[in-house]
């Protein structure tokens, strides 16, 4: 069945410029990935106007845009641009503009026109890293049914759509009929490695996106209209996919933030187990160290699941603006189309009447309204509420619940930094008390030795046999000239333990004295 005149396919892509936190070296990478979509004639002078450190909307090739030249009979052209943070590029294949009626298999054709073009060296059709759209943009002949029409425009697309399933809604543009059709789900499987050493997974790894767009229209006049809007498409799609983007890293850092949650558990139950009187300290030491290191990873990742939440807010805001000047833009095209040819622009001849802006914009609508003509884009609003209603309020509590561990590890780190700080102390008092005693016992021992010379065993050997300590040396076969001094090393020792416990009852009771006085 011929049931489409100058059909027209669109791809909107998305690759992700530069990060917070990525370096030059990043950054070049990331072009590398968004050159490789375009040919090679474009690539060397693709980024020679990219040298602004911040835009909101800058054409990346001199001549805009750049014609297919190599596909005949098919047209199309590339359209790369930069969207803040982002890099765009519209891809566009259609056939001969002849009023050739075609079927609605020639979707098909274009598809593989477009893949073609995707392909790099190892034959992979290749993606935007933060997401894609598709958009089909025909003229139907009269009496069609727009609604069967783009149910088989789906399924001759083939990228697994479900019309009753996935139909998200439908509206009205310049007298035209437009259906969204969207497939989003977090896919993330438990067999990704969330440990913190790991590669982190591709976002084909974490979600699921797909999202169409199928206009018709009933006349040549609307429908080329209507191709006018592609360009506020391209940033009103690079916000959604972003926002949606944004969702899935969330997701992602939920399960690495829960992973060091357990690890937090984990310390306190160890740290429990420690706490008598006999504390070992290496342990907590070991505990410290791993905490610390914890502490650094969560907290690099609370701060990303933030930037996630922000990313959303700003994106969201700039979907809504980016909606609401389509639908201004919709007010006066379709304003246009009624109206005789010679009219002055009713923008121009309004803002004579009206005090501002949406003044203009408001009796226009009446009008049109009025007129019987309407413009209907509450689909696209639908996701605007889903987003704020659901994905934003979700991350909003998730981030509730994961930033109070944040605090609860600081003051386990700090909890056992005292700990060992306390107990070290201890130790080197300890330490110091015993070097004290053992300085003590040594210099009663020295003492000893050094008043044994006036002691008559010693300068007479006859003596020194028959004492009880060289007796007792004699029977181990010690040579008698090795007796004096065996005896007055011997007692020398004797008297330096003796010292020792001595000075040790001494400190025992004085600690407990002062211990009782502060009582």
């Amino acid at each position: 069945m011929t049931d489409l005149i100058y059909p027209n396919l669109f791809l909107f892509l998305y690759d992700l410029r530069q990060s917070l936190g990525e370096s030059k070296e990043d950054l070049e990478k990331n072009r590398k990935i968004f050159a490789s979509k375009l040919p090679e004639n474009l690539r060397n002078s693709l980024f020679q106007l990219d040298s602004v450190i911040e835009t909101e909307y800058l054409e990346l090739l001199i001549q805009h845009k750049e014609d297919f030249r190599d596909n005949f009979p098919y047209e199309g052209y590339y359209y790369p641009v930069r969207i803040n943070d982002t890099y765009g590029l519209l891809i566009a294949a259609s056939f001969p503009n002849n009023k050739t009626h075609y079927s609605t298999n020639s979707i098909a054709q274009l598809k593989s026109q477009i893949e073609a073009k995707l392909k790099d060296s190892s034959d992979k059709i290749q993606k935007g890293n933060l997401g894609q759209t598709w958009l089909i943009l025909a003229e139907l002949p009269n009496n069609k049914n727009p609604e069967e029409i783009a149910k088989q425009c789906c399924e001759t697309l083939n990228v697994g759509y479900n019309w009753e399933e996935d139909l998200q809604g439908q509206g009205k543009l310049l007298r035209g009929r437009i259906f969204e059709l969207r497939q989003y789900d977090i896919i993330m499987s438990e067999k990704i490695d969330f440990s913190p050493s790991a590669t982190p997974p591709t976002i084909e790894q974490i979600q699921k996106n797909n999202h169409l767009i199928i206009s018709l229209y009933p006349n040549e006049q609307t429908a080329k209209k209507s191709a006018e809007f592609n360009f506020s498409l391209l940033r009103l799609f690079c916000f959604r996919h972003k926002i949606l983007w944004a969702y899935s890293q969330s997701r992602y850092l939920k399960e690495l933030l829960k992973k060091s949650a357990i690890e937090i558990q984990e310390y306190i139950q160890t740290i429990q187990k420690y706490q008598s009187p006999s504390l070992n300290l290496k342990p907590l030491q070991e505990i410290l160290v791993k905490s610390q290191t914890t502490l650094y990873n969560y907290s690099i990742k609370i701060r990303d699941f933030e930037s996630q939440i922000r990313t959303i807010e700003i994106n969201l805001l700039n979907y809504q603006r980016r909606l609401d000047r389509i639908r201004e833009k919709a007010t006066s095209k379709t304003l246009e189309n009624i109206l005789p040819e010679k009219i002055p622009s009713p923008i121009s001849q309004l803002s004579k009447l009206a005090r501002n802006r949406e003044d203009i914009y408001a009796i226009l609508a009446n009008l049109i309204t009025a007129m019987g003509v309407t413009t209907d884009l509450k689909f696209f609003e639908k996701f605007h509420q889903e987003i704020s209603e659901k994905y934003l309020l979700q991350m909003q509590k998730d981030y509730g619940n994961i930033n109070p561990n944040f605090k609860l590890l600081e003051d386990l780190i700090n909890s056992i930094r005292g700990i060992t700080e306390i107990e070290q102390a201890e130790s080197d008092r300890n330490f110091q008390e015993l070097v004290a005693i053992i300085g003590v016992g040594l210099g009663a021992g020295a003492g000893i030795a050094s008043m044994s010379g006036h002691f008559p065993y010693v300068t007479d050997t006859t003596r020194a046999s028959h004492h009880p300590v060289g007796s007792f040396l004699s029977k181990y076969s010690v040579p008698e000239p090795w007796l004096a001094p065996g005896i007055s090393i011997i007692l020398s020792l004797i008297l330096s333990i003796s010292g020792m416990m001595g000075v040790k009852l001494w400190w025992y009771i004085a600690k407990k004295w002062e211990q009782h006085s502060r009582r």
